[in-house]
């Protein structure tokens, strides 16, 4: 009986081992839900709310800039919230950190996860979405692709903010 114990307390521990500190970094408001072709519009309001910023193009234009072949948006919506978009990848390092030392890192870790997680949840979230003149969705980009060079990392980053002070 003690050694069945001892077995589970150890499996348990090797499972969850890295889980606390990278799913307090890694949540947030999920959207992966909306970004399939079979989702239109009215699941994207529903969901997300009300859109910060909206064109609607008459003619559809074609998303690629570079080329008139591919899907075209009649319409794009920016969606700007307080706190983070569901990223589980920003927990990865948490989690390795916490595998490799068997949960043992989780002690020392879970404090730097929650203050990562405060400073995440003070900066404005952006998701662009694009949808045909049918009003599914066509594409989508995390960020705010309003921001000029919408190549430019701006996850995280406050909107408004110019670039040096993005930085």
């Amino acid at each position: 009986m003690k050694a069945h114990i001892t077995v589970m307390i150890a499996s348990l521990t090797f499972l969850l081992c890295g889980c606390m500190s990278a799913t307090i970094v890694g949540t947030g408001k999920r959207y992966e839900g909306l970004t399939s072709h079979s989702t239109t519009v009215d699941q994207v309001r529903k969901s997300l709310g009300k859109p910060s910023w909206s064109q609607v193009y008459a003619p559809p234009i074609p998303i690629n800039t570079s080329s008139d072949q591919g899907p075209k948006a009649a319409l794009c919506e920016v969606y700007t919230r307080k706190g983070p978009y569901a990223e589980p990848i920003r927990g990865e390092a948490y989690a390795m950190i916490g595998a490799l030392t068997l949960g043992i890192g989780d002690i020392i870790s879970i404090p730097f996860a929650i203050r990562d997680r405060i400073g995440l949840n003070k900066r404005n979230y952006s998701l662009t979405f694009w949808f045909d003149d049918s009003g599914f969705v066509v594409s989508y980009f995390r960020g705010d692709y309003t921001i000029k060079p919408p190549a430019e990392d701006i996850w995280g980053k406050d909107p408004q903010a110019t670039p040096a002070e993005r930085r």
